[in-house]
């Protein structure tokens, strides 16, 4: 390839300043001011006016952004089965306490019959509450509202 020169004016600290980064980097002024040129040109010419590095942050950020949706919604599985897990042992405790309040209050064990009645007015009563807080979060998103 054909070369030619260049001569370009400079003031005297930046003269000073580019012979401190070529000896840091171990090569000549013109090596480095032939290498920062060369960079910015193949810069310049990429088809939508981005540079390559640009590009590769813009990717790195993608993924990364990526990344931490996906951890999110890990996350939000983590909890969601945590939170189901503390309503199943929630709704234990309290047939549990019930029973036990009963049979402390009467002296009688319960009946098989009366353990399905209570089980079913607290299925009742937790689909009641389910459909309210339900109905309360869409009643809010139609609003306008988180």
């Amino acid at each position: 390839m054909k070369t030619g020169t260049v001569t370009v004016r400079l003031p005297d600290e930046k003269i000073e300043q580019l012979q401190e980064m070529a000896k840091a980097q171990r090569c000549t002024v013109s090596d480095l001011v032939r290498k920062q040129i060369l960079n910015s040109l193949e810069s310049s010419n990429t088809t939508d006016g981005s540079s390559p590095e640009l590009l590769k942050q813009l990717h790195d950020m993608e993924t990364n952004l990526i990344g931490a949706q996906q951890a999110m919604a890990d996350l939000l599985i983590l909890i969601l089965t945590n939170a189901v897990g503390t309503r199943y042992h929630a709704s234990l405790a309290t047939t549990y306490a019930d029973d036990i309040i009963t049979v402390m209050q009467t002296g009688n064990v319960l009946s098989e019959k009366e353990v399905e009645r209570r089980q079913a007015i607290r299925e009742k009563e937790a689909r009641r509450i389910e459909n309210a807080v339900i109905t309360e979060v869409l009643g809010k998103k139609r609003k306008g509202g988180t």
